[in-house]
């Protein structure tokens, strides 16, 4: 049962919590649903609920002006019930003026007037969820994963979530009722404060309006820099079980075949269950894949593979432990290795799961068992029934930052000398990362410093091939501020590093690339329209391995390296969209020929 919480004076309330934060900060208080109490989603705040919950109005402008007073007023409560978080929001403006566009789900929602927020369940400033709606009440949402050196947290937009939404135009702006199921989240019972944040765009004026981090060297998506939901109790996920079967039949006529009429069918069952509130598990026999988006065509001009997105359910529930040194290419684990062979599906027939948080350990772990494949595509006919293993554990360690480790194993029950079954022998995979992360430098300046180091086993006993021809490694130092961003990189992936569960754009290289760029504060003279000069300066040298000799005992470098410089200008005001007035680069390269260097 949820207890009743009821603070009849706005300034009292805040006065709660005031001096647990920053001194002139105040926390956005949750307010339990009475006994029996219900909001009925309509988009309108008329409930008794709504009018007791104490508002937050303290925004702030983040564009144009940068610590500026906000063109129009809002206002966010949040009530919750046993079993959903309701937040609700009064967006005060012209109704004529409002501009929503868009109407895909997970679409390009930065084009019309939206409201987004974040949720940091676990409090630890590193991970959590962000949502975002337009006036119409198209949703779009993702997973905040982290891992960005520097601050920033990345994501994935790929993840969706079960909520619900309703908007309501008004004669003095619009409103939101939200709906957030906790059994939709992860979070630690434990705890009754959460992080949370919001952001308003008012696009016909380019406004951006934040609860907190308003600097422009504060990304609003990185859990760090949010403010914080108090008097959260007595919260449940249910029973925490979800079973959901399927069956599928058909009718086939084929009238070349001997058996003309056939009806073939299929079941299967996916049953997943919370172990804690913040550690999941799921099980899946005969997996089913029918609802997963279709990829988007693609024409590949280079001679560099494609990477395509993960739409699958199964794979996206809890992903966001997986991800490994972000940007730099390494990848030991990509789900789209499992149960794919160039495009066509491979029937699952057991496939097991388990990810969350325990402590300040994040963990993953995923097993799945495909079926043997009978393909025109593959030589002889038949892939072979093979199985995956990938386990990730990641500590958080300091303030933002994290250590981890990977481990992935790919192996086949084929018997490597028969040609007519194909599919990759067995294989290994361990790697570890670092990423140190902090936003309080010199006070208010983000700084970053990522390493990484990876290993496969070798794909072919008979050849005899280095630690360094079957691993990459690399280190990379960030610094993205205003005015000034810089970073320097180092990255070296030998030959044969090719994960078998992962994904590699390229191999057989390494490269230095630092890079510095300057921007001009377009309200340092205190006006929100005026003209914003930015430059950076590139320099990148690489080196590219050629095929060793015959003794194999040398290598051969071809060196190359490349300059670049660009500048523009933008003119922006708070009425108009920001326009490129001139923009003009500068590029050389220069490449030497091969050097020899030992191995």
């Amino acid at each position: 049962m949820v207890g009743f919480f009821f603070v009849s004076d706005a300034s009292a309330a805040q006065a709660l919590v005031e001096g647990e934060g920053d001194a002139d900060l105040v926390d956005l208080i949750a307010l339990p649903l009475e006994n029996g109490a219900t909001i009925d989603m309509d988009g309108r705040l008329d409930e008794e609920a709504w009018r007791r919950a104490v508002p937050i109005t303290d925004f702030t402008q983040k564009e144009p002006v940068e610590g500026g007073t906000p063109s129009e007023r809002t206002e966010i409560r949040v009530v919750y019930g046993e079993d959903a978080l309701y937040i609700g929001a009064n967006l005060y403006d012209d109704p004529e003026g409002i501009l929503a566009f868009q109407k895909r789900r997970d679409g390009t929602l930065g084009v019309d007037d939206r409201f987004m927020w974040t949720l940091d369940t676990f409090h630890d400033g590193r991970t959590g969820y962000y949502f975002e709606t337009t006036a119409t009440g198209v949703m779009g949402d993702g997973l905040i994963t982290g891992g960005r050196s520097g601050g920033g947290g990345g994501g994935g937009r790929a993840w969706d979530g079960i909520w619900q939404i309703q908007t309501a135009i008004l004669p003095d702006g619009w409103s939101i009722e939200i709906q957030i199921p906790f059994r939709t989240l992860n979070f630690d019972p434990t705890s009754d404060t959460w992080g949370i944040n919001f952001q308003r765009t008012i696009r016909r004026r380019n406004e951006e309006i934040v609860w907190r981090g308003y600097r422009r060297n504060q990304n609003n998506r990185d859990p760090i820099h949010a403010g914080r939901l108090v008097g959260l109790e007595g919260l449940s996920q249910g029973m925490g079980l979800e079973a959901v079967p399927y069956a599928v039949t058909n009718w086939k006529n084929v009238p070349s075949e001997l058996d003309q009429t056939t009806y073939p069918s299929d079941v299967g069952l996916d049953v997943n269950y919370n172990v804690t509130p913040s550690l999941r598990a799921g099980v899946s026999v005969n997996t089913d894949f029918a609802e997963a988006e279709v990829d988007q065509r693609r024409l590949n001009l280079t001679r560099f593979p494609l990477r395509f997105p993960e739409w699958r359910d199964f794979f996206l529930e809890g992903s966001g432990v997986f991800t490994f040194a972000p940007g730099n290419g390494a990848e030991p684990y990509f789900s789209r290795r499992i149960g794919l062979l160039e495009g066509e599906q491979i029937p699952i027939n057991y496939a097991a799961r388990l990810g969350g948080q325990a402590g300040r350990y994040e963990l993953g772990f995923i097993n799945v068992n495909t079926a043997e494949l009978e393909s025109a595509d593959v030589d002889g006919g038949t892939f072979a029934s093979e199985q995956f293993t990938a386990a990730r554990v990641k500590a958080s360690i300091l303030d933002q930052s994290t250590i981890g480790a990977i481990y992935t194993r790919r192996s086949t029950g084929a018997d490597p000398t028969d040609p007519t079954a194909q599919a990759p022998l067995g294989q290994h995979t361990v790697g570890a990362d670092l990423n140190y992360a902090t936003s309080r430098l010199s006070g208010d300046k983000n700084f970053g410093v990522q390493a990484f180091a990876a290993w496969n086993s070798n794909p072919d006993r008979g050849i005899d091939r280095s630690t360094s021809d079957l691993s990459a490694r690399g280190v990379r130092v960030n610094y993205p501020n205003d005015i000034w961003s810089g970073h320097v990189s180092y990255r070296e992936f030998g030959d044969d590093y090719n994960p078998a569960v992962g994904f590699v754009t390229r191999n057989g290289f390494r490269r230095v690339e630092p890079n510095i760029a300057w921007r001009r504060d377009p309200t340092s003279t205190g006006s929100a329209a005026s003209t914003s000069p930015h430059s950076s300066a590139t320099w990148r040298a690489s080196q590219r391995a050629l095929p060793k000799n015959n003794s194999g005992n040398s290598r051969s470098w071809e060196s190359s390296s490349r300059a670049r410089m660009t500048s523009e200008w933008t003119s922006s005001a708070s009425s108009s969209t920001s326009i490129m007035r001139s923009r003009s680069a500068t590029a050389f390269s220069s490449r030497r020929g091969p050097t020899r260097t030992g191995n």
